[in-house]
Parts: C-alpha cells; structure tokens; sequence
C-alpha cells in the first residue's frame, strides 16, 4: 500500500499552504489527506517512479519531484491551477500529458533523457523552459509558446536551431556546450528582435575568429554575449572585423573559381586533343576513309601489296636478308609504353614501342672447327611510325617492320648497307630504295 502524511494542527496552522517531503526515502508519493489547500508541495531527492495520489490537490501551483526516477509525465490532468512544475534530474524520455497545464508558467525538465522538444504550442503562458542537459540534437517544435521569455537548451547535442524567431517574447536563449558549427545553423537568431541574452560558448562555432563580429553584426539587439555586456565600441570593432573577413572570404572565393576554371580549361583542351588524336589514328589505320582516294585507287592499290604475315615471321625474314640464311633465331617480342618525342617530323605523343630481340648462332669457321658465337639484335619502333609509314607509303606489316631498322639499327652505321642493296635489287621493291635514302641522308652519305 501506499504511506499515509498526517501533520499536526499546529504544523498546519504554521505551514499551512506547503508541505515538504524532501530526502524521506519514498519510493512512491504518499496518500494526503486533509490537506487540500496546499499549494506548494515537494518531494526532492526521494526515489520515486511514478507521479500519483495528488489529484485532489486541486490548488496545487507549485510541485517539486526534482531528483527522482520518473520516467513518465502522468497524473497532472487535474491540476489546472500548477503554475510551477520541476521534473529535473528524472528519467523522462517524452514530454506529454501536459494538455490540461494551460497556466504552467515554469516548466524544469532538465537532466532527463528527452530527445525531441514536441507537445508543448498550447502553453501560451509558459515564461520559463529548461531542458537543459538532455539528448536534444535540434531546437524546433517552439510555435506557440507566444510568452516564452527564457530558453535554456544547454548541454545538449544541438546542431540545428529553428523557430526561435517565431517566439516574440523570448529574452535569454542559453545555448552554451552544443554542437553548432556555422552560422547557417542560427540564422533564425537573426530574425529575433527580441533576444537580448544569447550564450553560444562551448560550441564548435565559437572557436572561429569571425565568430563574435558575425554574431553582434547580425543581432543588434544583443546586450550580452557569452555571460558578457557588450559595448558600443566592441559593436564598432567586430563591424570592422566583419567587412575584413567578408572580403577575405570574397578573395577566396574568387581565387578557387579561377582555379576552377583553369582547371576546366585544361581539361577540355586535354579532352579536345585526345579526340583528334583518336580520330586522326583512326582514319590512318582505315585505308577506306583516307581523303582525296578513289575506291578503285583504293582496291587497285590493296590488290598490289602481298599478303599480310605474322610481324615475328617478318622480322625473321628480314634479318634472314641481310645477314645469312643458315642462321639459328629465336625472336622474342616485348611492349613497354612511354611518352616519346619520335625523330624527323613526328609530333610528340604517347608511343607504344616494341622491342624484339634475335639470339643469333651463326658458325663462324667451318668443320671440323665449329664455333657459334651468340648474337642480339634489337629492334625497336613506335605507334607513330606505324601509322604515318603506312599512311604515307600504304605499307603493310612486312614494310612497317622494316622501318624499324631505320629508327634503331642503321641510324648507328652502316654496317646492313650491302645486305639492304642486295635485297632491294632482288626484291626491286620501292621500300628499300627509301630505306637506303633514309639511311644516306641521316649518315650524310
């Protein structure tokens, strides 16, 4: 059952509108009886869980239950005359059941477990709010409270503030040790004709150099800042201070949009050249497209050349020219890729090159002295060369080949010459007359 409170005539004559029940170690809120003029009534630092057994108080203003573990609002519906209500230091999750409290004029909710302000617009008499240190991360849901003249939301987990410019009485706004971190996040503040205390320390926000001139720029009104009076020459200052970092801010702005640009610019370059390019290998690579060719030149032009062979095929054959045919090879074909600046008239560009070497065995002296001496024979040609060559001359894989020989190995001497004349008189081929004018011409022949 629950504890019965009886006082005696004289404590009811010397108290006799208020009763104090505070550190009695009750678990519940005892049965009162005779008692129903009290108007003030409390129960600090008890452990109580449930708000009960005071509906006949009916002319109860004040009730203190601060330091308790209740963790629901109830029981209050008829106590239409409570003026001052303290539920700090409890266990409250909600704010509800306050539908019939249209006089409350104090309302302590601080130190609760609350995490969403709602259920409050009908107090239109509320002066006085404090949800401080609780679990709220933004501070909204405040329409209606038409006679709120302080907000205390310290100690929370708010990022965002809303509404507050729709409280036209609101004086004081506590708002220290949240987690506001840009003036976005207040603007509404500067809506406010009204705030005249504001108290923004202990977030990420005031940590910022423009932090007090953006805040006494935007709230004129403001008589203190942080706990602290502001002056006329501290407004006079942070103004100045303001337009400083507005055109820094201004700079900055100005100087990431042209590097933007440039960075765009280059880009689009980039792109542009890169398209060129493809196309341009496309087309040489395509002998149906080239311009100022008829399809007949075309087909006629195609029927004269030989027959395509595999490039390693090629390549052994050629050496096979110049050099011996008894010869032991073992080609071997490599790819490596490189930004290159080709000789002659070749433009600058990526190259794909390929290195091909020959291990050569030829026998020297003959039986019964053989003797094998190991040679390497590398190759090598670019991309580029491939497809202006075979743009220029129509040459098949067998010719492109062979200009290899004038990038790498004649470009060092003349040591393949006669080999080369023998084949161009055998083979009376027009890439051979070129290669031997090439190779005169870079050797000053």
């Amino acid at each position: 059952g629950f504890p019965l409170v009886y006082r005696s005539a004289e404590e009811k004559i010397q108290l006799s509108d208020r009763m104090t029940l505070e550190r009695q170690k009750l678990t519940v809120c005892p049965i009162i009886n005779g008692e129903e003029h009290l108007r003030l009534l409390s129960f600090q630092h008890n452990f109580i869980t449930r708000i009960q057994n005071i509906s006949k108080l009916q002319r109860l203003i004040f009730l203190d239950l601060y330091d308790n573990q209740i963790e629901e609002i109830s029981g209050l519906s008829t106590l239409r005359c409570l003026r001052v209500l303290s539920l700090g230091n409890n266990r409250i999750r909600r704010i509800s059941n306050l539908d019939n409290l249209v006089n409350l004029d104090v309302l302590d909710l601080h130190g609760n477990q609350i995490s969403v302000i709602e259920n409050l617009s009908h107090l239109k008499e509320l002066r006085m709010l404090n949800l401080a240190r609780n679990g709220l991360t933004r501070a909204e849901n405040l329409r209606g409270l038409d006679s709120l003249l302080e907000l205390n939301l310290r100690y929370n987990k708010i990022r965002l503030v809303k509404d507050v410019d729709s409280l036209p009485s609101l004086q004081r706004l506590f708002l220290s040790f949240n987690n506001i971190s840009c003036v976005e996040d207040i603007l509404c503040l500067a809506d406010s004709a009204s705030i005249s205390e504001l108290t923004l320390d202990g977030n990420p926000i005031a940590q910022e150099a423009w932090y007090k001139p953006t805040v006494l720029h935007h709230m004129m009104q403001l008589r203190q800042l942080d706990m602290k009076k502001i002056t006329e020459e501290e407004r006079r200052l942070a103004s100045v201070a303001l337009r400083k970092e507005e055109e820094k801010r201004r700079e900055s702005h100005r100087q990431t949009l042209l590097k933007e640009k440039k960075r765009l610019t280059i880009s689009n370059i980039a792109h542009h050249w890169e398209v060129q390019q493809n196309r341009l290998v496309l087309k040489l690579s395509n002998p149906e497209h080239r311009p100022g060719e008829e399809p007949c030149q075309n087909n006629r032009k195609a029927a004269a050349l030989p027959s395509t062979r595999p490039l390693l095929t090629v390549l052994a054959q050629l050496v096979h020219l110049f050099l011996s045919p008894s010869l032991s090879l073992s080609p071997t074909l490599s790819f490596s890729f490189s930004l290159s600046f080709p000789p002659l008239f070749l433009p600058p560009s990526p190259s794909l090159f390929f290195s091909l070497s020959f291990s050569l065995s030829p026998s020297l002296f003959p039986p019964p002295l053989p003797l094998s001496l190991p040679l390497s024979l590398p190759l090598s040609f670019s991309l580029w060369h491939l497809c202006y060559f075979k743009e220029k001359l129509f040459l098949n894989s067998d010719f492109l080949v062979i200009h290899t020989i004038i990038s790498g190995i004649i470009g060092g001497g003349g040591v393949f010459l006669p080999a080369l004349s023998r084949a161009a008189k055998a083979n009376n081929h027009n890439l051979f007359k070129f290669i031997l004018k090439h190779t005169h011409t870079r050797q000053g022949v």
